[in-house]
């Protein structure tokens, strides 16, 4: 529970930054300027696919070792091999997206404020805070394979609070992009050093050989294993981003900023979903390595209830009170974003529930299932995708995300189950999904009944935390209940 407490601190401190920041960059850059922000965030997120894998291997063996009797140099020995290949990915990436600078400022994004020639040097600046992000994510992931939560959270929260909270405090003393992203170069540089400190610290306290020795053949071995976890990276990538991808060539800048601003707001689901993964991932691999399958079984259903417990709730509020969300939020209300945000919730939330069952899959080495999955996703999302942008705008780029999660939670659950659980398909659903659905939209409706259609900004945002909670509770308590089933 210590492992989930510390996930979820980092997940929800990182989800409220980026929705407690926005409005204030937003009205400091407007929507243009937001949307280099934004297009930063996407760039980020592309280049961390690049590790191939390596990454899902590092946290899988870092917790086989955990669960078994291995020498505690093996820790140092396979850090210290992938430190060497991080280092020459992460050159890349920077060196990549500099060169290509000229080309994504010129031809890609549609710009009607901010000249070519500002927004290459713009994506320059972005280039080295990206590298540096790279590589502090493969010792981020050393901490989480090792089991050391609240470590490898605490970095992660104090670099999200340097990136977003410095962010606005530089943009409020010059309202410059280039300063901004100067700022996320150092920023990122002092998270990246920081966080590779305390690891190694903790390797120290593991005794063992004092100087470490590559071990390449070790890497080779987890090929197979990193292939199969790159592909799922490269396809949850494509699934995740690329609404955002399109849209970034296909529109202004400006209309990206909107469909930024609905993605953005749904930061707090999406870091809840992630901290759940970050706490079972490693759970799922010491537990299958020793052999303990009823204790596996166990804790996959914990956690399955769990998230529901927490994101139907989060994705029930949202969907109910999206108008005055953002009325509380932005200070005003635009209903083509509302709709895409709208759009946007339920398919994170169907994916979202589906996270805790592929990484149960990729703990015990059953990587195609999810990657055919994603295929099959993409097949079918993208003529969606791209009809429904030119067809619908902004919210027909929804499509993609709307897709994929309506196969994993149906046609994905049903694939998986009849292997590993038969016949639970119906306990699912019911422990996961209606108890929960059940247990928090009564108190939904009745709060929406009850609000005052002229309540003031601050005095709506005290009721619908205090609503947010109140369904919080109450689907925690139908969880309980469900405990021991």
């Amino acid at each position: 529970m210590r492992s989930i407490g510390a996930n979820f601190l980092g997940g929800i401190w990182a989800g409220a930054l980026i929705v407690l920041t926005t409005p204030l960059f937003v009205a400091r850059l407007g929507l243009e300027g937001f949307a280099f922000i934004g297009f930063w965030q996407l760039l980020a997120l592309v280049s961390a696919v690049f590790d191939f894998g390596l990454g899902a291997s590092l946290i899988r063996e870092f917790a086989r070792y955990q669960g078994s009797n291995e020498t505690k140099s093996k820790y140092r020995n396979l850090l210290y091999s992938l430190e060497w290949i991080y280092l020459g990915i992460a050159a890349a990436i920077g060196l990549v997206i500099a060169l290509a600078a000229n080309w994504l400022a010129g031809s890609w994004l549609k710009l009607l404020e901010v000249r070519p020639d500002e927004a290459a040097l713009l994506i320059r600046l972005m280039a080295g805070s990206i590298a540096l992000q790279f590589l502090s994510l493969l010792y981020s992931n050393a901490l989480s394979g090792m089991q050391h939560h609240a470590a490898m959270n605490s970095f992660q929260m104090l670099g999200n609070s340097l990136k977003y909270l410095g962010g606005v405090a530089v943009l409020l003393v010059e309202n410059s992009l280039a300063l901004f992203f100067s700022y996320q170069i150092l920023t990122m540089s002092i998270v990246c050093w920081l966080t590779r400190r305390r690891l190694l610290k903790q390797l120290d306290d593991l005794g063992g050989e004092h100087e470490p020795i590559p071990d390449f053949a070790k890497v080779r071995q987890m090929s197979r294993y990193s292939a199969g976890m790159f592909l799922t990276a490269l396809c949850g990538l494509l699934l995740a981003n690329i609404d955002r991808i399109a849209l970034s060539k296909i529109v202004p800048a400006s209309d990206f900023g909107k469909y930024t601003l609905a993605f953005t707001a749904t930061g707090l689901l999406q870091m809840v979903i992630l901290a759940f993964y970050r706490t079972y991932y490693p759970k799922f691999s010491e537990l299958k390595v020793a052999g303990d399958e009823a204790g596996l079984k166990k804790a996959y259903y914990q956690g399955c209830r769990l998230v529901g417990a927490v994101i139907i709730p989060t994705a029930v509020a949202a969907l109910v009170f999206a108008p005055k969300l953002f009325q509380v939020w932005l200070g005003y209300c635009d209903n083509s974003v509302v709709l895409v945000f709208r759009l946007l919730i339920v398919g994170t939330t169907l994916s979202g529930l589906m996270w805790l069952p592929a990484a149960l899959q990729q703990a015990v080495g059953w990587t195609r299932l999810h990657v055919a999955l994603m295929i099959l996703a993409l097949a079918l999302g993208i003529p969606f995708l791209f009809a429904g942008i030119y067809g619908f705008g902004l919210p027909g780029a929804t499509a993609m995300v709307l897709v994929h999660g309506a196969i994993e939670i149906t046609l994905g659950l049903w694939l998986m189950n009849r292997v590993l659980f038969p016949r639970e398909n119906l306990r699912w659903y019911g422990l996961v999904i209606v108890a929960p659905t059940l247990a928090c939209l009564p108190v939904a409706l009745l709060s929406v009944m009850a609000m005052p259609a002229d309540i003031a900004r601050h005095i709506g945002f005290v009721w619908l935390l205090g609503t947010g909670i109140a369904m919080l509770i109450s689907s925690v308590m139908v969880n309980r209940r469900f405990s021991n089933g």
